[in-house]
């Protein structure tokens, strides 16, 4: 229960009845203003299996500039229009085991990290599984970071970190 001790000064020639009147028109202004301004009401809906979604553990999420919504699961990838989800999988040209982290880069090319050290590239038309001759990452896939110098920081759960100097190269050409 909250009270409220308002002060009024006394004044001489203030009939009771007056200040009686401003407490309760002050209590009145306070309790109908107050819950209005602390009041907020939150809209959400609910993506899962049951709408679409290719599976329910969700890692990553982002919108890409074409406003697809791009969720990364244990399942693979699902792209979302905001009516339809698309789920994609290695059958789509996608590297092994789920996704755990995404990005888009400056170019616009989607990169997709899995779980297992596995990284997939998206042009906008084909995806493409980067294969490094030179460095084997066996762990998960955790972050994609791009710096202010564009280049691509990636973070793993066993192998450290990874820097692609040159991430607008085409995928074929990184060794």
């Amino acid at each position: 229960e909250i009270k409220f001790n308002f002060m009024i000064p006394e004044r001489k020639g203030l009939p009771e009845a007056i200040r009686f009147f401003i407490r309760i028109a002050f209590f009145l202004v306070i309790t109908i203003a107050v819950p209005d301004l602390a009041a907020q009401t939150y809209f959400f809906d609910l993506y899962s299996v049951q709408q679409g979604l290719a599976q329910s553990k969700v890692y990553d999420i982002i919108q890409d500039s074409n406003d697809y919504i791009w969720l990364g699961t244990d399942g693979g990838v699902s792209r979302f229009d905001g009516i339809v989800f698309e789920n994609l999988t290695s059958e789509d040209g996608l590297a092994v085991n789920g996704v755990q982290a995404i990005i888009q880069d400056r170019s616009g090319t989607i990169w997709l990290g899995h779980r297992g050290g596995g990284i997939t590239c998206y042009d906008g038309r084909n995806f493409t599984v980067l294969n490094l001759d030179s460095l084997t990452l066996e762990s998960d896939i955790t972050s994609f970071s791009i710096d202010q110098d564009g280049k691509l920081w990636i973070s793993t759960a066993g192998n450290g970190a990874v820097c692609i100097l040159n991430p607008d190269a085409s995928p074929n050409l990184m060794k």
